[in-house]
């Protein structure tokens, strides 16, 4: 599924150990253009967290995403997780180097 909308906060992220390692996620709360606009959070997991941090609030994304309930003591809790995301258009890129992240939002050009 695809949503599109304006990048309006980011929460804090928050980290933890499981069974499988370390992990971090991001919320981040986005507004829809539509006639009666709405607030949607959305989290971002894995290498998604870094490219969310490095992306500026009031950015347009389009992100795709996959939609999850779950059963705990008899209520039900959504989540909406972000797997792809762009923003203003243009993928955003990141590398690590030498334990350093760089953050590419520029589009590909030529030296000369």
């Amino acid at each position: 599924m695809e949503l599109k909308g304006k990048l309006i906060e980011k929460l804090k992220p928050v980290t933890g150990t499981s069974q499988k390692g370390e992990w971090t996620k991001q919320d981040v709360i986005i507004e829809t253009a539509e006639t009666y606009p709405k607030k949607i959070c959305i989290s971002f997991w894995k290498e998604n967290v870094i490219k969310i941090q490095a992306t500026p609030i009031g950015s347009e994304l389009v992100i795709d995403v996959n939609i999850e309930s779950r059963e705990y003591s008899g209520k039900w809790y959504s989540e909406i997780k972000a797997w792809r995301f762009t923003a203003n258009g243009q993928a955003v890129n990141v590398e690590t180097k030498n334990d350093k992240t760089f953050i590419d939002n520029e589009p590909d050009s030529l030296p000369f």
